[in-house]
Parts: C-alpha cells; structure tokens; sequence
C-alpha cells in the first residue's frame, strides 16, 4: 500500500471502520493485479446485501419479533457496518433483543444502553437523534426502581418543545412516546405530569390523523366483510367503529359513521354492543 495510503488507513479501510475515496481504491485494486470494475461490483453487491439484511432486521424489532431479529442479527456482519449511525442502531437493537430473550440481564442491559447513549451526559444534550430517544425511554423503564425524574423531564421537555430538536423524528410516534413518558410519571407518583403526557399524546394523535386512520381501516373492513357475506366479521369491526367513536367524542362524525354503517350492514350497531355488554 505504499504510496496510496498509511497502513494505518488501509487496517482502518479492511476492518470497515472507514471508506476510501475510489481514485484510491482503483490504485490499491491496481497494484494488486486486479480487475476495479469486479471489484467494486463486488463490493456494491455486498453492501446491498448488508442494507437489505438491515432493513429486515429493524422491521423484525420494531415488530417485536425478537428471536428472528436476532437470527437477522446474527447475519450482519458488523464489520461493514461503516456508519456511526448504523452502528448505534445495531448495537441498540442487539442490546434490546438480548434483553428482550432474557429479562435476567437487567443490569447488562442498563450498563450497555448508558454507555451507548453516553447517559448520564446526554441529558445535557440541546439535540438528540430518533435511536436515542428510543434508548432512553427504553433505559428509563428499565430504571424501575429509581426515583429519579431526570430522564423523564428530560424527554418531555424535548417532546413538548416547539424545536425540532430530535433528528429522524416522525410525529406519527410521539403518542408512543408520550405514552411512555406517561407510565415514567405515573411510577414517580407525579400524576399531574402523568395526565399532562396523556394529553398532549391524545392531543398529537388527534392532530396527526392516527385515530381518524384508525376509524376509517375498521369501517372499511366493516363494510368489506359485509360484501363478503361474513357477517359476524363485519359486526365485529362494526362494533369497534362504534367504540372508537366514543373515545373520539366527535357527535357529528359518530352520526355520520353510524348511520352509514347501519345502512351497509342493516343493523342497529348500538343495540349490538349492548347485547355484547350482556354476554
């Protein structure tokens, strides 16, 4: 590798922890009788297959299928994972898995996710990405037996601001995340907080269109099970319309949602749940 980089750089380059501009890379492939249009085929074939492999790794826990994540786990090579990102998302994802498969490893799990998020310290952070929310929230539930509100407050200060000051952040999981916060408050014996997370977590799902979703994919299996001619199907779906209605408290949307229903299924959608509140 003389001439062409350090031999620092090029064990940095072989173990993964850093790329190389492709002027040198054809120098390298060059030098070692090589031919540069395989090999970075090679290498782009390879990279694809890691971020594949990635992507259903992080399908599977957000799914809470653990032990096949960690069977996807196991197939990636962590050496080329080049990105500090990738990184922290595997090493939380095989942190949580590990605890998720055995709740024996409590303290493991604390020390592991504290390191990775650099806790106590990030509490002091202005900024924080999607993986160490997450992480928090995660190590905070596993702090069970501290009184301390510290992560909690912290969280809700950077849930609640008008900033955004959580990078990789998407509303649609802030009722999630307000739920969490919710049951941290409720554990400190902090109910007014308690009911202060609920509500803006209500009030965010209403604002993002999550429950009104919700009601129309019901309906619409409602409905669809009716053309289907599966009757107890479409009543089942019915009668949650009507329940997530009530939660909705939206009279004139309920009016609406109701009749339609009655019409399509020929029924009297409220005379049902009371004779399933009576069985």
């Amino acid at each position: 590798v003389d001439g062409i980089m350090s031999k620092r750089n090029y064990q940095r380059f072989t173990s993964g922890e850093t790329s190389i501009p492709n002027s040198k890379l054809s120098r390298l492939v060059d030098k070692m009788l090589l031919d540069f249009i395989e090999v970075n085929q090679f290498i782009m074939r390879t990279e694809d297959h890691q971020k594949l492999k990635f992507r259903e790794m992080f399908e599977l826990f957000r799914q809470m299928r653990y032990k096949e994540c960690l069977i996807k786990l196991s197939g990636i090579d962590k050496d080329l994972l080049v990105s500090d990102s990738s990184k922290q998302i595997y090493n939380y994802i095989d942190t949580v898995v590990a605890f998720a498969l055995d709740d024996s490893l409590t303290s493991v799990t604390i020390d592991k996710l504290s390191k990775l998020l650099d806790y106590p310290n990030i509490l002091n952070y202005s900024t924080i990405n999607s993986i160490e929310l997450n992480g928090l929230i995660h190590l905070n539930g596993l702090l069970s037996n501290n009184q301390d509100s510290s992560i909690t407050d912290y969280l809700f200060e950077m849930l609640s601001s008008k900033k955004s000051n959580i990078i990789g952040w998407e509303a649609y999981k802030a009722p999630i995340a307000y739920a969490s916060l919710a049951r941290g408050y409720y554990r400190l014996s902090n109910y007014e907080r308690c009911v202060e997370a609920c509500n803006l977590g209500i009030e965010t799902s209403r604002l993002s269109g999550i429950g009104f979703a919700t009601l129309n994919l019901y309906s619409y299996k409602a409905l669809a099970f009716n053309r289907m001619l599966m009757n107890d199907d479409a009543i089942d779906a019915a009668i949650k319309v009507y329940l997530l209605l009530n939660v909705e408290d939206n009279p004139a949307r309920k009016e609406t949602y109701i009749r339609i229903l009655n019409e399509n299924l020929n029924i009297d959608i409220e005379e049902f749940v009371q004779i399933k509140k009576g069985t």
